[in-house]
């Protein structure tokens, strides 16, 4: 496993947005899980993994460039790194959480852009219905999942993503659900189909007590949005025996076997956090981040193998493959809702340094 992070493309845009003065008017709590995901993920990896194209962003080359970021050809994947290239998805995924997800749309169409939530409104029945929120949220989950399993990157994820999260687990179904399912779904969307994968097992999940907040910490110490990046290489200079503790404990959770060790490493993971960072922290407090790691195993999707499809969705035991076909994930899920008014984000600050109006909490 690479001791490197993986965005999705959404907290880079989030980033460089509110670095160019391009915020929206509100932060929503999914904007705000963006932007943590971000700031935590360059402080706390010695890398971030992001598409390759973002490796031309001025902004990226401020914040060290290669030296900071590891920028993943579009070639080197399966699923699709760029929205203009189309969605891809993987089937599993798909069929375990794209009916239940569909109910959420409007919801999360509001916390990505209130804006544009107020337009889709305004237009036909059929846009308005187009579930593309739930498509977007299914395919950055598909991708960003890739990528962990490709390069052993650990994954921070928004709110948007941490809450598809339990689909992921979902593996046993009856193969008479399945068919149908599948057929439904593949009469629509074939052609994004483009892997399926499942958990070898539940992953094991725990909860990072003592997480610092360090967005709310970027946001109170940057003068204006052009100061954002000069602060935020200072708080990685400042916070690298944070990077070296978070880097050892990931690295024994995920070679760990029994759930008592690795209950033991996040108490210790806990209590080396608190006696690290209690003093700088003392004015806001610590936030929370659950965990998760586990393995999985994936088959590349070939529309015209139905049957090796179905037998891979239904099958009851992963026994059968090698130890080779399997890979580690670790996420942090960077999830923002009650934290976000515990960590004091001002709203007289943000508007004044930033021109955002404030925290606008769940509509």
């Amino acid at each position: 496993m690479e001791n490197s992070g993986a965005l999705t493309f959404w907290s880079a845009d989030a980033l460089i947005s509110l670095t160019r003065g391009q915020s929206y008017n509100w932060l929503t709590p999914e904007l705000i899980s963006r932007l943590s995901a971000f700031v935590e993920g360059f402080i706390l990896f010695d890398k971030i993994r992001l598409p390759e194209r973002y490796s031309k962003y001025d902004e990226l080359k401020e914040l060290g460039g290669e030296n900071s970021f590891l920028f993943t050809p579009a070639k080197d994947v399966l699923h699709s790194d760029d929205l203009t290239k189309g969605i891809t998805i993987d089937v599993n995924l798909a069929l375990a959480a794209f009916s239940d997800i569909a109910n959420e749309d409007a919801y999360w169409t509001i916390q990505h852009d209130p804006d544009l939530y107020e337009e889709m409104r305004s237009q036909t029945s059929e846009i308005a219905n187009s579930r593309t929120m739930s498509l977007m949220r299914i395919w950055l989950s598909s991708a960003t999942n890739e990528i962990s399993e490709k390069y052993g990157s650990t994954l921070l994820l928004p709110n948007s993503l941490a809450s598809i999260e339990k689909y992921t687990k979902i593996n046993s179904q009856n193969t008479d659900y399945i068919h149908e399912k599948y057929s439904e779904f593949s009469k629509y969307y074939q052609g994004q189909l483009i892997s399926a994968s499942r958990s070898v097992e539940d992953p094991y999940i725990d909860t990072i007590k003592n997480f610092p907040p360090l967005l709310a910490c970027l946001l109170d110490r940057a003068k204006n949005s052009e100061h954002i990046l000069d602060t935020l290489n200072s708080m990685r200079k400042e916070y690298s025996e944070l990077r070296d503790l978070r880097k050892n404990f990931t690295s024994s959770i995920s070679n760990t076997n029994t759930v008592g060790q690795k209950r033991e490493i996040i108490e210790a993971w806990n209590t080396s956090w608190e006696h690290l960072l209690k003093s700088d922290f003392k004015r806001t407090g610590f936030l929370s981040r659950k965990i998760s790691s586990g393995d999985i195993v994936k088959m590349v999707f070939n529309p015209n193998n139905y049957i090796e499809i179905l037998k891979f969705l239904a099958q009851q035991s992963v026994d059968h493959f090698d130890e080779g076909k399997r890979t580690k994930q670790f996420k942090i899920f960077c999830r923002i809702a009650a934290d976000s008014s515990a960590v004091l984000f001002n709203n007289q600050t943000l508007l004044k340094k930033f021109g955002i109006q404030g925290v606008a909490h769940s509509t």
